[in-house]
């Protein structure tokens, strides 16, 4: 067959395990406090305090201390500082935030709540904005970081604040803006693998009222297996982006700022390697066959593969934004309008050995258009936000496969369908100081969502083309509130308690066939402290969670008789997760600083019944009491930074070490390592020297033990012989930096 190419477009063990470090963590910061107790010069205090972190996560600019949600925020030079190529690699730095890669898209979850299979026509739990703008397509979460200002990462329903509704939390990657003052910067790095990393940026006043910035990435590296079959690399590298960004300060109260990106990717990225079949392989028609059944070859090294077939990933994303401000005497109103276009095909060898049976892939090309409206005030007592929001989004999803199935027949699935979103909703939120230290929180969201899908083919059979069926179309529409109560208890302590529901739409599985999906709720309630202690050098912020999910969307692959495979979607009943977060950063001294986070959750499955698709003559299945997937128990890194004069520079030295416990990849929680990865850690290193001028040099080290571990795994179809296919985690990579800034 000629290959039809597609054009571009167990936790009380763990907890023993991971204690160690996390009780030397706690009884270092207790030490740093007593020792930091005794008086000493406002000099000394003030360098030994810890900066504040400015971020806009509630559309004003305000102090990370001062907000009374589960926030974190990194700033973009410690991104650059510690190797942060995207959001996979910033995982190991948030409590409660996993991300992997599935087909070429970025599964985000936080607090284990997400979506385990990313399929065309169901909406991201965690929503990603970059400068506001809402991306709808997962596949853009995956893109890399540059010239970024910094990244917040809210945890928890956000939906009284965003255009754009979210269940899990929302991720805001906030890039620097053009400034009236010259400045730059050019960064290369070198590493194993023959990774090369080229990025820059330049900006500056082009007159007294314009100002503009226009930054660059190019990064490529050698994979980090081998093709054992064919002899070529896999998971290696070749993606350029490139941003530029105008800025209109016409007056005083008014402000206009226009950008561009465009990003794209063409390489042998995202291959998933072979990690074992969950059921029995056999020889006969129709039963599950495999390729190692017919002599094929699937290669179990950690990072190889023994493919037939040479992978494709070729992504493209681009879009122009329009971002205009008014700041009048009482209220400030803003507009975020915007549109973009993401493309991408995926195409991987179907049953991951060296014999034929064929290959799978994934095209979509969507269109998405966004208007963000928001009123804003603030009075001595009273500070308000209203909101609305218009979003419309095309996407053309093909799934396909090319299946010359030995004994039995070839089939040629295509499955097409056109999606269609409409959404709008209105939403605000009003904080009002009862008093100098108590503070209420009142928000609430109407959402109107309406799902349209029309063209939808399910090819089977060469040649058979059916017609299209119907095109269908539901809606749905939720009043969503949230209440917050925060006690100022002194002037560097903050207490908070809240309650808040979030609603994701339902939706249709394209190219299942199968009807809408139900939207999912959830009721979250939260309470937290956020503090700073010892003069200013230790800041400690802590919060205790409990979610309470209705009709939770989870994805499944399903077998269909024929031999046809498709992604669905099903709500589960009722699931539950309550759980404990902690951020504690400490100045030790002038030149020594400990940070530490952790997330201690429990997710569950309170009620789902379900048949495995895989093993159906066990009929349904009571998966009450499993773990969500992507949800480890218990997860968390601590860190420990020294930062040493030297010469007439700086020197930084940096080690980290982060921690998951088990993590299961899907909602069966199947025995052994087929669908989970067992606890695991792993450590980084980190060297930066800041000499006099205007240079800048690093060193870096990641994954030092080379420790071999998956990031997530899935079952593909019945054709393929059920095979799990995993995700592999990054190997050790190292490597040196230069940055010269201007």
């Amino acid at each position: 067959m000629t290959r039809k190419k597609i054009p571009a477009l167990s936790a009380a063990s763990s907890v023993s395990a991971f204690s160690r470090p996390i009780a030397l963590m706690v009884a270092s910061l207790v030490c740093a406090g007593v020792a930091t107790a005794a008086p000493q010069s406002e000099s000394a205090a003030k360098d030994q305090s810890l900066d504040e972190i400015v971020v806009t996560a509630q559309r004003r600019a305000e102090t990370l201390q001062s907000i009374p949600i589960a926030i974190s925020a990194i700033r973009g030079g410690d991104l650059t500082e510690r190797g942060v190529l995207n959001l996979q690699d910033l995982s190991a730095s948030i409590p409660s935030l996993n991300v992997q890669n599935r087909r070429a898209s970025g599964v985000v979850t936080i607090r284990g709540i997400g979506f385990d299979v990313a399929t065309a026509g169901a909406d991201p739990a965690v929503a990603v904005h970059v400068d506001g703008v809402y991306m709808a397509r997962p596949v853009s979460a995956l893109t890399n970081f540059f010239d970024m200002e910094r990244v917040e990462i809210a945890r928890g329903p956000q939906g009284t604040l965003y255009g754009r509704n979210a269940t899990g939390g929302a991720v805001n990657l906030i890039t620097r803006k053009p400034s009236q003052e010259t400045s730059g910067y050019l960064d290369a790095s070198v590493g194993n693998y023959g990774a090369i990393e080229l990025e820059g940026a330049v900006g500056g006043g082009l007159s007294d009222s314009v100002s503009a910035r226009i930054a660059f990435k190019h990064s490529q590296r050698d994979g980090y297996g081998e093709n054992k079959f064919l002899s070529k690399d896999v998971n290696d590298l070749d993606a350029s982006s490139v941003r530029g960004q105008l800025l209109f300060g016409f007056t005083d109260a008014f402000s206009l700022l226009l950008g561009f990106d465009y990003f794209r990717q063409d390489d042998a990225a995202f291959v998933s390697t072979f990690n074992g079949y969950p059921v029995a392989c056999a020889t006969t028609a129709p039963a599950r066959r495999c390729g190692t059944v017919y002599g094929g070859v699937a290669n179990t090294d950690w990072q190889d593969v023994s493919h037939n077939f040479d992978p494709v990933n070729q992504r493209s994303s681009r879009g122009v934004s329009a971002t205009a401000e008014w700041n009048l005497d009482a209220v400030t109103v803003r507009s975020i309008s915007s549109w973009r276009n993401t493309k991408y095909v995926w195409e991987v060898d179907g049953d991951q050995t060296t014999f034929n049976m064929g290959f799978v892939g994934r095209d979509e090309d969507s269109d998405q258009l966004s208007e963000e409206l928001q009123l804003l005030g603030e009075t001595d007592n009273f500070k308000w936000l209203i909101g609305g929001f218009y979003f419309t989004e095309d996407n053309d999803a093909l799934g396909y496969a090319d299946a010359p199935i030995p004994d039995f027949r070839t089939l040629e699935i295509r499955q097409f369908a056109r999606l269609q979103t409409d959404a709008w909703a209105i939403f605000g939120q009003g904080t009002y100081s009862l008093s100098d230290q108590l503070s209420v929180t009142v928000g609430g969201r109407y959402s109107s969502e309406k799902k349209t899908i029309e063209g939808e083919i399910a090819q089977q059979l060469p040649g058979v083309v059916p017609a299209p069926d119907p095109t269908r179309s539901k809606s749905w529409s939720k009043f969503t509130p949230k209440l917050t109560i925060d006690y100022q208890v002194s002037d560097d302590v903050l207490v908070y308690a809240g309650a808040q529901q979030g609603f994701k739409s339902g939706g249709y599985a394209a190219g299942a066939r199968t009807p809408a999906f139900n939207p999912e709720e959830i009721w979250s309630y939260e309470v937290g402290m956020k503090g700073t202690f010892a003069d200013g050098k230790i800041t400690a912020n802590l919060a205790a969670f409990q979610f309470k999910y209705k009709d939770l969307q989870v994805g499944f692959v399903q077998n269909r008789p024929g031999g046809a495979v498709v992604t669905v979607v099903t709500n589960a009943a009722e699931a539950k997760n309550h759980g404990l977060e902690a951020e504690i950063v400490a100045r030790v001294s002038d030149t020594f600083r400990l940070e530490a986070n952790a997330s201690l959750m429990k997710a569950r499955f309170d009620r789902f019944f379900t048949v495995d698709s895989i093993l159906p003559l066990l009929g349904e299945q009571d998966l009450s009491g499993n773990a969500l997937a992507y949800a480890p128990d218990l997860s968390g890194s601590v860190a420990a930074q020294w930062d040493v004069p030297m010469g007439s520079g700086d020197l930084a030295v940096r080690a980290e070490y982060v921690y998951s416990d088990k993590v299961f990849f899907d909602a069966y929680n199947r025995p052994g390592t087929v669908m989970a990865q067992d606890s695991f850690g792993i450590s980084n290193l980190y060297l930066n020297y800041t000499p006099a001028g205007n240079w800048k040099f690093g060193a870096f080290v990641r994954n030092l033990s080379d420790k071999e571990y998956k990031r997530g795994a899935a079952i593909s179809g019945g054709i393929w012989g059920s095979v799990a296919i995993a995700s592999p985690g990054t190997p050790r990579t190292f490597g040196v930096r230069a940055t010269y800034s201007f």
